[in-house]
């Protein structure tokens, strides 16, 4: 295998609808590792939720969370933060004060910021929903997340700023289309950041450097990797700017069509063992680019 690096999201993509890691895409990630390749776990998702990952994949794996505003080596110690201005982050809650008021919450290296345990246990219920749980494996897990674990600060999100504490990302989450749809127009007026969303129902707010291929390419960098050598799969908007730096890029077949659009190749879907499927594909000499 000529590839030296490979990039994957999570959400979607690594992980099947009800959120699990299979034995098969664990293996695939081994074999990459084994035949060389860097493993770059490239998500939305801060940190915290992404260790429990970690534990069952047991291999060295570099870090790009929170959309691309942090990174972390393999030790899991930060190498770079990217965080919202304090002029783009007041603006941006500005506009998210206004009514109609969605649910948001904000992300920094260590924390997940709240404005309620109460509004964070719902919307972590109806997100468990989705994932396939039944009612009281989602409530249960809901209320241990919202309520027990210290990864969740309950903050007054003003008083916050004004204290000179930094946020690297926001996610707005609604499932009503026309609001959200609405507090993005207003929401891509604000200079110097970058709105994007990993699903339908959300939309995700970082500093306009705060990409995944920023990310992806300050660490091939550092890493000495020509972007030739890397192959990146991915699903939903955010993770086209990843896909668009990657040698070779691939969307799996539950992915936007915007994605599938820009991708070199699409493969099987997050709930058929995608990263197995990856692996068989860049094994192809057509799809050698190095």
């Amino acid at each position: 295998m000529k590839y030296k690096l490979l990039a994957t999201d999570m959400d979607g993509t690594l992980l099947d609808d009800r959120k699990s890691l299979s034995n098969k895409n664990i293996m695939a990630l081994k074999k990459a590792y084994e035949n060389g390749m860097e493993v770059v776990l490239c998500t939305g998702r801060p940190f915290h939720t992404v260790e429990p990952y970690l534990n069952q994949i047991k291999l060295p794996c570099w870090l790009i969370t929170n959309n691309g505003a942090v990174i972390r080596n393999p030790q899991k110690d930060i190498l770079y933060t990217h965080y919202i201005s304090r002029n783009s982050l007041n603006q941006v809650l500005n506009i998210l004060s206004e009514k109609p008021v969605l649910y948001f919450h904000g992300s920094a290296e260590e924390h997940t910021y709240i404005k309620s345990r109460w509004s964070r246990l719902g919307n972590l219920y109806r997100f468990e929903r989705k994932s396939k749980k039944n009612r009281f494996v989602s409530l249960r897990r809901a209320v241990i997340e919202s309520w027990f674990s210290s990864a969740y600060q309950v903050v007054d999100f003003r008083k916050f700023v004004e204290e000179g504490y930094q946020l690297t990302n926001l996610i707005v989450i609604s499932s009503n289309m026309k609001q959200l749809e609405c507090k993005r127009r207003q929401l891509k007026k604000v200079p110097d950041i970058y709105v994007t969303r990993s699903g339908n129902d959300n939309m995700e707010i970082l500093d306009r450097n705060a990409t995944k291929g920023n990310a992806l390419k300050k660490l091939a960098g550092d890493l000495g990797i020509n972007r030739e050598k890397i192959v990146a799969i991915g699903d939903h908007d955010n993770d086209l700017s990843m896909l668009k730096y990657a040698g070779t890029a691939i969307a799996v077949e539950n992915a936007t069509q915007s994605l599938k659009e820009s991708a070199d190749l699409v493969v099987c879907t997050n709930n058929n063992d995608a990263l197995h499927c990856t692996l068989a594909a860049i094994n192809m000499s057509e799809l050698r680019k190095v």
